[in-house]
């Protein structure tokens, strides 16, 4: 009886012309949309704040996920699988709060449930999450990356923080030249500082990617050289 009733669902569903989520990057960011939309819609009718709803689901960020997923998934095809659970999920999500009544409780549930089931998608996918992880932090780098850079060294080399204070007003300056060396390079610094930190095994080698990132112009080395006579 059972295997009847889905059978008549499925034809039912064609017969109407339904169609599937779309998975893949695309969906998974497609969802992620989708359920944030309906799980905010709720907050707002619940009176809750709808701008930190949207916080939680990192609705500012869909660009700079989208790009890191894909570069992930550059270097580890299968990881595939993750992206197109938590895409499922999330389409559940939206269509778990997406009713006309918003109950609290309900959407608590909803919630829940979405967080249980991403906790079941297929993992494992070390490469692919080490790469994601560099290219959100490369964006969190140029958000503000004079500030990141002399954060990366300064923890990396000890500097003072009269050194600092000499550095930054010039480097605030031609923050332009110091981005790409900044974005490419403290990614790798900022994973060689924890490892010194908590003693993990050869450090050295997390900075071998920084050999080939693009160095700072002369002037603002030959300022930072100027400026270790403070330190």
């Amino acid at each position: 009886m059972r295997q009847g009733l889905v059978f008549l669902s499925c034809v039912w569903a064609l017969a109407v012309g339904c169609k599937s989520e779309p998975l893949g990057v695309e969906g998974w960011a497609e969802a992620q949309r989708a359920a944030a939309e309906s799980v905010c819609g709720c907050a707002s009718a619940l009176g809750r704040s709808v701008e930190s709803c949207f916080e939680d689901y990192d609705t500012s960020e869909y660009g700079e996920s989208y790009v890191c997923v894909e570069e992930g998934l550059a270097v580890e095809p299968e990881a595939i699988a993750h992206i197109d659970c938590v895409a499922e999920s999330f389409w559940k999500l939206d269509r778990c709060t997406s009713s006309d009544s918003c109950e609290e409780d309900k959407v608590e549930r909803c919630i829940d449930q979405h967080e249980v089931r991403v906790l079941r998608c297929p993992s494992g996918f070390a490469v692919f999450g080490y790469a994601q992880q560099l290219c959100l932090d490369r964006h969190e780098v140029a958000r503000d990356p004079v500030k990141r850079y002399l954060d990366a060294v300064v923890r990396q080399h000890g500097y003072s923080a009269d050194w600092r204070t000499c550095v930054r007003p010039v480097f605030e300056e031609y923050e332009f030249y110091v981005r790409d060396p900044a974005v490419c390079a403290v990614p790798h610094i900022d994973r060689y500082n924890e490892c010194v930190r908590t003693g993990d095994g050869d450090c050295e080698r997390l900075l071998t990617p920084t050999f080939s990132c693009p160095s700072l112009p002369q002037e603002l080395l030959d300022w930072q050289a100027t400026c270790f006579e403070l330190d």
